[in-house]
């Protein structure tokens, strides 16, 4: 997306208080779902956790066997019975209906077994999770941070509060209404305050568009320098644009960051990106064993904790070949060779799954891409590596870390164009009607 679409004009370092906070835009957010028991009811693999909620929902594995085959499902806590919790599910029995797919961390979704009823999971956020019947993008992001502030994350499943590393709020786009037991009864509505209707009626603006204008918002590098202080305090404060034009610009922006952040989005990134983490196999081996990941990303904690491991990611400078890439993917989004390797970065690393396979240059601010307090690409892989996972990468898996890489250098070359949107819009940026 060119970012000549947009006039650069001087930044304005201006926090305004009366821009609304995103609470009162869209008024209906749940935290994320607190599992606890990660180890039980969470897997990477469908049916790998189907067999073991079969096992632990069965009567025939005593609790001793399931304790010593799934760490921490039989452990006592002050909110937690193993014990009174497995009898009553054991006479439920196995429901496969109630594996469901779950946004675990950035850009990393996974299976969840969502069980309504005990505390096998902590907080099992029932009205969220009906939110959830149809899928729409949601906004995950948080009131305050541990350190740093967070962009927010977009995901379109039900999520985990571990999304963000001090807790989740999660935004959803649209909100559902259940009248009655059926299906027809069920009403949806966009998650909008009176007081955002109202003023999107006053600019004449798209209802549709103000979700994306704020996701839009809160990803422009120059909102987040501006208001970094102020966002480790509360809620983001999102500007308001003036006129339906720039609402629409706006959120043009966001529909796109949707897609590179939606992790099961259909966008691929092929072409002049595919020269990004284009993985290096050797030439006389078998698939199996060459997508082993034993580089040491990760390692078993304390319990059921992973652990990121130092891996093995040399830094280097670009090849000249490469360079022609960039300068060729730079050419594409309207930048230029100097202005793209100012926003990935002047090295970039190759990134090896164990000692033969690589994928050969990922941009070095790509690979320290943060999100949600995870360097998103060291999480991935350290929930991977072999003694863990217990299988190698399936091919599909190894492509989609590709994109991945090539997606958050998306994002960080848009980074201008966020900008210029940011730029345009401040200078008559207002707050909500008041009553």
């Amino acid at each position: 997306m060119p970012s000549a679409i947009f006039s650069h004009t001087a930044p304005t370092p201006l926090f305004n208080l009366t821009w609304p906070r995103l609470p009162e835009l869209f008024p209906v957010a749940s935290p994320g779902i607190k599992t606890s028991r990660d180890s039980l009811v969470v897997d990477i693999d469908r049916d790998r956790l189907a067999n073991r909620m079969e096992k632990y929902l069965g009567k025939d594995a005593t609790d001793a066997e399931i304790a010593e085959a799934v760490p921490g499902a039989m452990e006592s806590s002050a909110r937690f019975d193993p014990l009174s919790t497995r009898r009553a599910l054991q006479e439920k029995g196995f429901r496969p209906w109630q594996i469901v797919r779950y946004a675990y961390r950035p850009f990393d979704v996974r299976w969840l077994y969502w069980e309504p009823e005990t505390k096998l999971l902590d907080e099992k956020r029932s009205e969220y999770i009906g939110q959830t019947i149809f899928p729409s993008a949601c906004l995950a992001t948080q009131q305050k941070s541990r350190g740093e502030s967070s962009a927010p994350q977009l995901i379109s499943q039900p999520g985990c509060l571990d999304l963000l590393d001090r807790g989740a709020s999660c935004f959803p786009a649209v909100v559902i209404d259940v009248a009655g037991t059926l299906l027809s009864d069920v009403h949806v509505s966009l998650n909008l305050s009176s007081s955002a209707v109202a003023k999107l009626i006053e600019i004449g603006g798209n209802k549709d568009d103000l979700f994306f204008h704020a996701l839009a918002t809160m990803h422009s590098p120059q909102y987040r320098t501006e208001n970094a202080g102020a966002l480790l305090s509360d809620w983001p404060r999102i500007p308001l644009p003036a006129t339906a034009d720039l609402l629409a610009r706006s959120a043009t922006l966001g529909r796109h960051l949707a897609e590179l952040l939606g992790a099961e989005s259909s966008i691929r990134l092929t072409a002049e990106w595919s020269f990004l983490a284009a993985l290096k196999l050797p030439k006389s081996s078998d698939l199996k064993g060459a997508l082993k990941l034993t580089a040491g990303w990760g390692y078993r904690g304390q319990g059921s904790t992973v652990m990121p491991g130092q891996g093995l990611s040399p830094e280097r400078q670009w090849t000249a070949a490469e360079r022609e890439k960039l300068a060729a993917l730079a050419v594409a989004q309207s930048l230029t060779l100097e202005g793209a390797l100012a926003l990935l970065g002047e090295s970039c690393v190759d990134v090896h799954l164990n000692g033969e396979s690589f994928w050969p240059a990922i941009p070095i601010n790509v690979w320290n891409y943060t999100l949600g307090g995870y360097q998103v690409l060291k999480k991935w892989l350290s929930y991977r590596e072999f003694p863990l996972l217990g299988r190698p990468l399936h091919s599909e898996e190894a492509a989609y870390f590709a994109q991945i890489v090539r997606r958050i250098a998306a994002i960080l070359l848009l980074g201008p164009t966020l900008d210029a949107s940011y730029q345009a819009i401040i200078p008559s940026a207002t707050g909500l009607p008041t009553a």
